[in-house]
């Protein structure tokens, strides 16, 4: 592991709830800055200090910034998964093919409606 500790920017309902469940599953070392949303739901300008996007998750690692779950996904599996016990057989296409539709399922199909429901929770 780095020396350099994994700083993950956390909106509270919304995405980055993912990136946190992979930091625990692969017991990465790392730090959180949290962020609330607003009364209309949106994420705070203070965002924009991590990312021009203002969006989350945002993770820096020694001065590398990267946002978007699904590339934040990969990234950490490449980073902390060297032995690859999360991914499919690295030779096999098909099978790595149908391991990232899963991967991407929980930012495209399955977030929309647990966001919706998270915030109509509220």
């Amino acid at each position: 592991r780095n020396q350099v500790m994994l700083k993950l920017h956390h909106l509270r309902v919304g995405r980055s709830v993912f990136t946190v469940w992979l930091l625990e599953e692969l017991g990465a070392e790392y730090e959180m800055d949290f962020y609330d949303r607003n009364e209309a739901g949106r994420a705070p300008p203070e965002l924009k200090k991590a990312h021009p996007l203002g969006k989350s998750p945002v993770i820096e690692d020694d001065g590398f910034v990267l946002a978007e779950s699904g590339a934040i996904a990969l990234y950490l599996l490449d980073k902390f998964d060297s032995e690859n016990k999360l991914g499919p057989p690295t030779d096999d296409i098909k099978a790595k093919a149908e391991w990232m539709q899963w991967l991407m399922y929980s930012e495209a199909s399955a977030f929309a409606p647990m966001l919706i429901k998270l915030l109509l929770s509220r």
